[in-house]
């Protein structure tokens, strides 16, 4: 696997020209901008497999304490991604930049046996094939694109090439941008999809801040806009549960901030974490200004300060198994709550349903999410609650249902699908088949059973 990256200005350029004598010569652009869009692209080869083209942009504003460029953090969630999707260890070949020898960065991927780094010699890059992408990408299709986009969208976790990257026909690069011989991209290789096998998906529940876990950034506002929030009696039950007062509270992927605002309106100064900016952005906009955002996986998280309060709203799944509760505890003072909760929305009316399901059979057997630990459904006792049972580090583990139903429209609830990780994942030609039969089937408005199961356990006061 080959990394590189390239950075281009919304600025249009200036050219001088010939005019006739006493008339100015005026060419209408844009104007000036600060704005820029930077990509970085890892180019993935296989024996025996079409290669990959996985991107991930960054759009930068212009503001004077913005960063311009990709951060250590960027290029972590960018591997994770492509390690999820390709299902597989990854030798990664890139330049010497800085931040590719960031201190942080060293250390997250030597943590990580499935990652292998070398670094290509100065200033060779002949060496690397994703400098012949950016060599054509610069001169044509996407400059253009870039320069007549009135708005640029925001960075997202991470894409994989839908279509062939545009090659001009009967052209050559220069030899100094060429790829090395035995590396060479032809249209027919630089092409992918985001399609997940059973068995990947599989791997992708089980592997923590997976693929499609970094998937809903794509759709942020979309995910805003669709999904429902959470009720007060969900506030007042974990405070029952406390049994004293919450002052202070980390939330663990805490996407658009549904739950986030449910706390911080009430007093409890909240620490929200997810690993996708895209979706903090859009928290931003929606929570007190009190509330302290950090953007990291939960499995980056470093023990430090101690909360009252530790909790997951439908996110506690997409974390690693591996060591989970022991990090719980360790961001839990003595005696302070973790609560999880979550459940997926359901049609209420079985035919619906029975149609719906009709529908997307071509395309997606399920989309939901099956239980972590392969807790059956009738089980008295669910998961998480089932694994917190077993933990040495909790004690008082309850589980409580929060009925409730809501109403929507068919364009909603179809809106409502597209924020769900098993359609995000699929290719956007599938996608938007999916979507379109299934609006076929559905009434003007539907009745969705939306019920909320709660999991809570208090941290024992032994270190």
């Amino acid at each position: 696997m080959f990394e590189g990256e390239a950075g281009f200005s919304m600025t249009p350029p200036q050219a001088k020209t010939w005019s006739q004598r006493g008339r100015t010569s005026v060419v209408r652009v844009r104007g000036r901008s600060r704005r820029r869009i930077s990509i970085a692209a890892l180019t993935c080869y296989k024996p025996g497999h079409r290669s990959r083209l996985i991107y991930r942009p960054r759009r930068d504003d212009g503001q004077r304490d913005g960063r311009k460029s990709f951060s250590w953090r960027d290029y972590r969630d960018l591997l994770t991604a492509a390690h999820q999707q390709l299902g597989g260890p990854i030798v990664l070949v890139w330049d010497n930049l800085n931040v590719h020898k960031a201190a942080d960065l060293r250390e997250w991927a030597e943590a990580r046996d499935w990652l292998t780094i070398y670094y290509l010699p100065p200033y060779a890059p002949d060496l690397n094939p994703v400098e012949g992408i950016w060599s054509l990408l610069t001169r044509l299709a996407l400059q253009r694109s870039l320069l007549h986009s009135r708005t640029p969208r925001p960075a997202h976790p991470t894409r994989t090439a839908a279509h062939p990257v545009p090659q001009p026909p009967h052209r050559r690069l220069p030899r100094r941008d060429r790829p090395a011989h035995q590396t060479r991209l032809t249209r027919r290789d630089i092409t992918s999809s985001t399609s997940v096998s059973a068995a990947g998906a599989a791997r992708v529940r089980m592997l923590g801040m997976s693929g499609r876990a970094l998937s809903f950034g794509v759709v942020a506002e979309a995910y805003e806009r669709f999904r429902p929030g959470y009720p007060v009696e969900l506030f007042d039950m974990v405070m029952a549960y406390a049994g004293r007062p919450v002052r202070t509270a980390l939330e663990i992927g805490a996407g658009t901030g549904k739950a986030t605002r449910l706390f911080a309106q009430r007093g409890v100064m909240v620490t929200a974490t997810d690993p996708d900016g895209a979706m903090l952005a859009e928290l931003r906009k929606h929570v007190p200004t009190s509330v302290r955002t950090v953007q990291a996986g939960f499995e980056d998280l470093r023990p430090g300060e101690r909360y009252g309060l530790v909790y997951a709203a439908a996110a506690l799944h997409w974390t690693n198994p591996e060591g989970r509760w022991s990090r719980v505890a360790a961001l839990l003072e003595p005696g302070g709550v973790f609560a999880s909760c979550g459940g997926p929305l359901q049609l209420a009316d079985p035919a619906v349903e029975e149609a719906v399901r009709a529908a997307r059979a071509p395309f997606l057997e399920s989309d939901e999410i099956p239980s972590p630990d392969g807790t059956p459904p009738d089980h008295e006792m669910q998961w998480p609650g089932t694994e917190l049972q077993q933990s040495e580090w909790f004690t008082g583990v309850q589980q409580s249902m929060i009925e409730r139903r809501v109403t929507m429209s068919a364009r909603d609830y179809v809106g409502h699908l597209s924020t769900i990780s098993a359609y995000l994942v699929l290719p956007t030609a599938e996608r938007e088949q999916v979507f379109s039969q299934i609006m076929q089937v559905l009434p003007d408005r539907v009745e969705m059973a939306a019920d909320i199961t709660v999991h809570l356990a208090r941290r024992r006061y032994g270190d």
